[in-house]
């Protein structure tokens, strides 16, 4: 959960490929699901996966830095 109160739904992702769109457009909908249900706010966000493993992220800030 993020400062704000904010839930993140978070994947690192190595390759990718045609399919991978409509799996990102799948938790984007989730997420605006999941905050219409809970009144909870939820994002998705996707990392890189050779980002994610140069930068070793510690935060929420850090991950948010790669996206």
């Amino acid at each position: 959960m993020g400062a704000d109160g904010t839930h993140w739904l978070l994947e690192t992702k190595g390759q990718e490929s045609t399919e991978v769109v409509f799996k990102d457009r799948a938790a984007t909908e989730w997420c605006e699901n999941a905050t219409s249900l809970t009144g909870v706010t939820w994002r998705y966000r996707k990392v890189p996966q050779g980002a994610f493993e140069a930068l070793r992220p510690a935060t929420l800030a850090d991950l948010a830095a790669l996206g």
